[in-house]
């Protein structure tokens, strides 16, 4: 290998950040040799209140949950609390490889109540504001975005942004957008957020990974509306929800 060539290696799991982030492997690395997150797999990206959710589901008497292997130690809210225990609890917890398999289960044992957890989101979710405009060039969901970005990496398919970049929301995708933008545009990168930062439901890791890589974080704010204006593109009007801390 030439001793001048640069390497970028992507993984794509949030267990594997983490994990890489603890052993501060990034540090260890030699020049030329960069280490980018990818979007992360759909079982990293559910939020703890959801599998709060199944497991409070888990424990009702007559109720099977059905779901894929890795999705059995994922925890909840509460440390170590997570189907794998609850299936030691009692619960009776269910691995399927389809989910056809849980239709044959529930069509088996008509008398049990079966739920399927299926994780990750196919379709992505706009802001919601009044007279939003999705057509608009430069505006996109999250998970439009990171396929836009998954297609260009895995496609050979170039994909650059210009000026500055506005993520709404604190959770891993919103991380995931805004670290993989950080990447592709010439200008800066904010993340915009109606809490604390305390209170991101994102990985605590991917928000300090994001602040080391430039990324701004306005706190206390949300969308409002969509401001009108002469400009080529629309801005967003924020409102300030509380004082600002840096």
């Amino acid at each position: 290998m030439p001793s001048r060539a640069e390497i970028r290696l992507m993984e794509v799991c949030g267990t594997h950040t983490m994990a890489i982030a603890r052993a501060g492997l990034k540090s260890l690395l030699p020049a030329g040799v960069e280490l980018v997150s990818g979007p992360g797999c759909p079982v990293c990206v559910t939020p703890p209140e959801v599998i709060d959710a199944v497991l409070e589901l888990a424990m009702r008497p007559g109720v099977t949950i059905a779901t894929y292997g890795d999705m059995v130690r994922v925890p909840g809210s509460r440390r170590g609390d997570s189907l794998a225990r609850r299936r030691a609890l009692g619960a009776e917890v269910l691995v399927v490889y389809s989910p056809m398999d849980a239709v044959d289960w529930a069509e088996a044992h008509p008398q049990r109540e079966t739920v399927f957890l299926g994780v990750g989101c196919s379709k992505g979710m706009y802001l919601g504001l009044e007279n939003e405009d999705t057509t608009l060039e430069g505006y996109f969901n999250g998970i439009d975005f990171l396929q836009k970005v998954e297609r260009a990496v895995t496609g050979n398919k170039p994909f650059k942004l210009t000026g500055d970049v506005v993520v709404v929301g604190g959770g891993n995708v919103a991380m995931d957008c805004a670290r993989s933008a950080a990447r592709l545009t010439t200008g800066k990168v904010h993340v915009v957020y109606r809490r604390t930062e305390e209170g991101m439901p994102a990985d605590h890791e991917e928000v300090v990974a994001a602040k080391e890589e430039g990324i701004d974080a306005e706190i206390f704010a949300c969308p409002a509306s969509e401001a009108d204006d002469k400009m080529s593109q629309k801005e967003i009007d924020c409102v300030l929800l509380g004082p600002q801390v840096s």
